[in-house]
């Protein structure tokens, strides 16, 4: 998707090229390989804590801090792609 037109300043009631943030946020969810999709939502709508999600994948815990990390810079460049 390309940039909408005019200026943009965020807000969450704004509509984005015809999309609200919560639409062009799940959106890039969805756009996540599935390891990383997996873990932001394991965490962010399972509220599976850092420490047991490391457990899970026996990783330590600061790496799947990274982990979380990346995925959110991926979620973040997506979303900036759809604007």
């Amino acid at each position: 998707m390309g940039e909408c037109e005019g200026a943009y300043t965020p807000s969450h009631e704004d509509d984005i090229c015809g999309y609200t943030e919560t639409e062009l946020l799940h959106m890039a969810i969805e756009a996540l390989p599935d390891y990383e999709k997996e873990i932001i939502e394991r965490h962010y709508f399972d509220k599976v804590k850092l420490v047991d999600l490391a457990e899970m994948y026996d990783i330590s815990k600061s790496s799947m801090g990274r982990h979380i990390r990346k995925a959110r810079e991926m979620i973040k460049n997506t979303m900036l792609s759809y604007m």
